[in-house]
């Protein structure tokens, strides 16, 4: 790994910039999907949803399973808490971050840059800048 590093150069992702890790980088106009087997989202349609994942087994298990991690390790301040969380979330929900990559944001660099973001301040104000 670090004989990789030393060819390609330092990482060009860093905790310095995070919202490159959540904001898309594409600029200008971004074409829209169409389709005529998708529909606006309805206030009937988004309780019928809810319902239908709420009565899926595998998904009550897995909401447990969530609600337990993030009760016991509720702060986001610690990195190695972090990374318990950023791993569990990345593989039950198949985010597809590479465990390591050294030329793209993954675990590690998720979990470095989250701490790094003060989001439990925000969470506890009702912060809508958290989500920026």
């Amino acid at each position: 790994m670090r004989e990789l590093r030393q060819r390609t150069g330092p990482l060009t992702h860093n905790c310095a910039r995070p919202p490159g890790l959540i904001r898309s980088t594409i600029r200008g106009n971004v074409p829209r999907m169409t389709s005529d087997k998708v529909r606006l989202p309805t206030r009937e349609a988004v309780a019928e949803a809810c319902d239908e994942f709420g009565r899926d087994g595998e998904t009550k298990i897995l909401e447990a399973a969530l609600t337990d991690l993030f009760s016991r390790y509720p702060d986001n301040t610690d990195e190695a808490q972090v990374l318990l969380k950023v791993v569990t979330l990345n593989q039950l929900y198949s985010t597809r971050l590479p465990t390591r990559a050294p030329d793209r944001p993954n675990v590690f660099d998720v979990a470095r840059c989250i701490p790094a973001l003060a989001l439990d301040q925000g969470f506890s104000n009702a912060s809508l800048d958290v989500s920026r």
